[in-house]
């Protein structure tokens, strides 16, 4: 589920999963990012600029990956905290 802005970004995404998107490049990075996570055992920032999405150039996206584990050693899951800033005005959604 995400909010607005990040619809702003990478298009509606309601009831779809993650490998079902329309923009390849932004699941690549999101998939590098998840990796990264994973593999680091830590916290990873990301941040996308503008012209890796062409047809949203107006927007730059920065993201927080938290890993997570229910038995403290496999991450099975992700808390991820995301800032769009559109036109220089910062709208952020956890």
């Amino acid at each position: 589920m995400i909010g607005t802005a990040l619809a702003a970004f990478y298009g509606e995404t309601t009831g779809k999963l993650v490998t079902d998107s329309a923009d390849s490049e932004a699941f690549k990075r999101l998939m590098q990012v998840a990796q990264n996570t994973i593999d680091g055992k830590k916290p990873v920032i990301a941040s996308w600029q503008s012209d890796l999405t062409p047809s949203r150039a107006y927007l730059r996206l920065q993201a927080l990956h938290i890993p997570m584990s229910d038995d403290g050693a496999s991450i099975n899951r992700f808390f991820v905290y995301m800032c769009v800033t559109r036109h220089k005005k910062a709208s952020c959604a956890i």
